[in-house]
């Protein structure tokens, strides 16, 4: 009505001249809705903008109001690598037959298609009501499924909802409102052949964090592969004796994980990743499942992956070896500690705390001694002492040499007692100066030396006095015995055949 008022308004100004001075300023304003919309007397092409915006809006809130009243809400609760089943009952309330379609566009959310797992399903739900196993066919489109159904006729459709991806954390503001991943909604559409929405299911997924069985730290060379097998033999085995078939999946889809089994026969859970630069480490989870349908983990691992600067060193049996670790700064000056996990045989030179200066390299000198013959792996470790930060980590992979033994001794020994026994060796200082000399065993829980340091003139011999452990019962092996220098490099080696008879 008003807008009828303002254009007979408008057609009298302009057959009336003299009527303008009346008019010029007049506006109308009609509300729809909440919003208020204004014509005006000087440019009445605004109606038809006005007319087409509420007419956009009106369908737009229609189709609101329809989807919301065809909808239906399902909340779940997941937990990574652990499934959940749920059902949603359509009845079709035409006249006539329908082919329907289901379409979504989450890959986490399948329809539960195999007979035997659908029935597995819905015993570990305890859900006891009868369901149409053939009711759902796939269409030739990737991810389209669908099913006929009659005028009146109800039926189920099993959904599986799983995720093997680690829930990702909220933002602060979030948190502080109790929500600690982020959630998703899923909109599941069920529609004719002919594009019309019978119904709209919305999957509300607020993610929880799962429980970890096992954790693992690996250190391994940095752009590479890791490669390492795990043991399973406290899963494999039942109470009574029989072998479990288990299945694994994994949180990273660019690692390769799978049950393999070794020489002897043992099978193990194969893990191969691409270790990225250090030196952050990276982690992922290891999903173990003793079903072939994997609907719930039997245990689940958290793997990290230290990566490391790989260094290879050589070194002598008995004998201190030097090396030296490249650090370079950053864009600020910081205080470093260098670490090393090998205990006593490798030790820091470098006084620590330093100053690492910006922009410059500096040094850290370690030094390695053993006395394992075996191939071993060492890691030294820098910190920033005010961050708290890993600022460089090095992987010393230690291959170790024989010495070369100069004399050998056979030395019997009584079987049993209580207080060790002692033998003596001679050695010559060769130097033409005053030395000092120390002794070390490679076993010193059955040879140790009083004293353990020999202060030699030039050419004087002194005596070595050995002490061997008691040993309860008859044994027989062989100690070396290194006379070090002051430099901790070796004079000598000494073979000593220890007989317990």
């Amino acid at each position: 009505m008003m807008r009828k008022l303002a254009r007979m308004q408008y057609i009298r100004h302009n057959m009336d001249p003299r009527s303008s001075e009346d008019h010029t300023h007049h506006e109308h304003t009609h509300s729809n809705n909440g919003s208020t919309l204004q014509y005006s007397n000087q440019d009445p092409s605004q109606d038809c903008v006005v007319d087409v915006q509420r007419q956009g809006l009106r369908e737009i809130r229609v189709s609101a109001v329809l989807e919301d009243h065809v909808s239906s809400t399902y909340l779940l609760q997941p937990q990574m690598g652990t499934a959940l089943y749920f059902e949603h009952q359509f009845t079709n309330t035409h006249t006539s037959p329908l082919n329907v379609t289901i379409s979504w566009r989450d890959p986490e959310l399948k329809l539960v298609k195999d007979q035997l797992e659908c029935h597995l399903l819905r015993d570990l739900h305890f859900i006891q009501t009868p369901i149409d196993d053939n009711l759902i066919t796939e269409s030739p489109d990737a991810g389209q499924y669908g099913f006929f159904i009659h005028p009146n006729e109800s039926v189920k459709l099993p959904f599986k909802y799983q995720t093997f991806s680690v829930p990702r954390q909220t933002s602060h503001q979030d948190m502080e409102s109790g929500s600690q991943f982020e959630h998703k909604i899923i909109k599941v559409y069920l529609q004719t052949s002919h594009k019309d929405t019978l119904a709209i299911l919305s999957v509300h997924v607020h993610p929880r964090w799962h429980r970890v069985d096992r954790v693992f730290n690996l250190y391994h060379p940095q752009q590479t592969f890791l490669k390492k097998y795990f043991e399973l033999k406290h899963l494999i085995t039942t109470e009574d004796g029989s072998e479990v078939e288990l299945f694994t999946a994994t949180s990273n889809h660019d690692n390769t994980c799978d049950i393999r089994h070794t020489k002897d026969g043992t099978p193990c859970c194969f893990v191969k990743s691409a270790v990225k630069a250090g030196p952050q480490s990276t982690s992922f989870f290891i999903m173990l499942y003793n079903q072939k349908y994997a609907f719930c983990p039997a245990e689940i691992w958290q793997v990290f992956i230290h990566p490391a600067q790989k260094v290879d060193h050589t070194l002598i049996l008995g004998q201190s070896s030097a090396i030296q670790f490249n650090l370079l700064g950053n864009s600020i000056d910081r205080r470093i500690n260098c670490y090393s996990l090998s205990g006593p045989v490798i030790k820091v030179v470098t006084p620590s705390p330093f100053l690492l200066v910006s922009h410059t390299l500096s040094t850290v000198q370690v030094t390695l001694k053993t006395y394992s013959p075996q191939r071993s792996t060492m890691m030294v470790t820098a910190v920033d002492m005010d961050s708290r930060q890993l600022v460089d980590t090095w992987l010393v992979c230690v291959t170790v040499l024989e010495p070369a033994v100069s004399r050998a001794f056979k030395i019997s020994l009584p079987v049993g007692g209580t207080k060790p026994t002692s033998k003596s060796i001679s050695f010559t200082n060769p130097y033409g100066k005053v030395k000092e000399f120390f002794l070390h065993a490679n076993n010193p829980d059955y040879l140790t030396f009083d004293p353990s340091v020999l202060r030699l003139s030039s050419k004087e011999t002194g005596t070595m006095v050995l002490q061997f452990a008691p040993s309860a019962a008859p044994l027989s092996f062989n100690i070396l015995v290194f006379i070090n220098d002051e430099l901790d490099q070796t004079e000598e080696c000494f073979l000593v055949n220890a007989v317990y008879s």
